[in-house]
């Protein structure tokens, strides 16, 4: 039994379509996240941050200290860059949605 050359080249057009597809894709995947982190960066994080580092600043000491020991500070901080990525990715897929 032997391999007929255009059956073999006919597998080698499909994979490479597919590998063609898949790369495309993870690199479109790859260049939005970028750019996602980046709007969020500039947009969303930055003047968060400026806001609660001038309200930390009004916590009196012993709160502050009670509030970094129980993990609070840390909870909050997740909930907000949660916040934060989903105002910027709903930002970006507008922008998207814009240009299409």
């Amino acid at each position: 039994m032997s391999w007929s050359s255009p059956m073999i080249g006919a597998f080698e057009k499909m994979a490479h379509g597919l590998i063609s597809a898949k790369a495309g894709l993870w690199a479109g995947k790859v260049l939005s996240a970028l750019g996602l982190g980046f709007v969020a960066q500039q947009y969303i994080y930055e003047p968060l941050i400026e806001q609660a580092v001038q309200a930390w600043n009004l916590v009196p000491a012993q709160l502050a200290a009670w509030v970094s020991a129980l993990g609070i500070d840390v909870g909050v901080s997740l909930v907000l860059s949660a916040y934060g990525i989903r105002g910027a990715s709903r930002i970006f897929m507008r922008r998207m949605e814009n240009s299409a």
